[in-house]
């Protein structure tokens, strides 16, 4: 996978999580809501990495949902930064909303 100098405040951690995430958007006149599914890559308090098959764009607000202990997901709210191709899938980085 192709490396992307970045700006980041902190160091992240490298992950491999599968994530499942919604996407709200006005199509037709009409509310939205896609569901897809990505791989979380890297992560740190402010943002993290993920790859996914469904182009996103900069400004896309993102409700994710990270699996957590048993069947239970805990949702995170996050904001596109920027969206690249990459070896056929997209890579993605995201800033956590508070």
């Amino acid at each position: 996978m192709a490396k992307y100098s970045e700006n980041r405040s902190g160091s992240r951690e490298s992950i491999h999580q599968p994530v499942s995430f919604d996407l709200s958007g006005i199509e037709s006149g009409r509310l939205r809501n896609i569901q897809k599914s990505g791989l979380g890559v890297d992560i740190s308090s402010g943002g993290m990495g993920l790859t996914t098959d469904f182009q996103l764009h900069a400004g896309d607000v993102l409700k994710l949902y990270f699996p957590v202990a048993g069947h239970a997901s805990l949702p995170v709210f996050t904001e596109v930064i920027w969206s690249r191709p990459a070896d056929g899938v997209f890579r993605v980085g995201l800033r956590f909303l508070a």
